[in-house]
């Protein structure tokens, strides 16, 4: 089965933007993704520097898996091949998945994302979750041009 592609909130620089903690829910097997372009520019190539991902308290712990390149099903839900050693699309990825548990008592923040460790060969980022399927998560864009 595919993902789901998961809503990005972008932020604004010297504003503020209201936003609600309901952006979507980890209820999902198959996963989501964030898709491969800025929401504000409409940038074909996505910059992981820009985005954090904010996983509100759950009902009980749970696990999320930010994939490395190669790693996990693709946007179709078509397993995929690692391309390390050999072929690799981004170097990075050889470092393998980011596994981040999140608890019942506190809020957690993941990202922003430093290298391209976590870009797919279609330019997404994939997520999974393990545990518990009630966490509530947001994708925030930060409105900063990353130099």
């Amino acid at each position: 089965m595919a993902r789901t592609a998961a809503s990005v909130t972008t932020l604004v620089r010297d504003s503020s933007v209201a936003v609600s903690p309901t952006g979507g829910t980890a209820a999902t097997a198959t996963g989501h993704y964030i898709l491969g372009a800025s929401t504000a520019t409409g940038a074909a190539v996505l910059d992981a520097r820009k985005f954090i991902i904010s996983i509100g308290a759950a009902s009980t712990a749970g696990t999320l898996t930010v994939r490395a390149t190669g790693s996990g099903s693709n946007v179709a839900g078509v397993a995929q091949t690692s391309p390390y050693p050999s072929n690799a699309v981004f170097t990075q990825g050889s470092v393998g998945d980011l596994s981040v548990v999140y608890s019942t008592a506190v809020a957690t923040i993941v990202g922003p994302f430093t290298s391209d460790r976590f870009l797919q060969t279609d330019g997404n980022i994939y997520l999974d979750w393990a545990g518990d399927q009630s966490a509530v998560f947001n994708v925030y864009e930060l409105p900063f041009v990353v130099v």
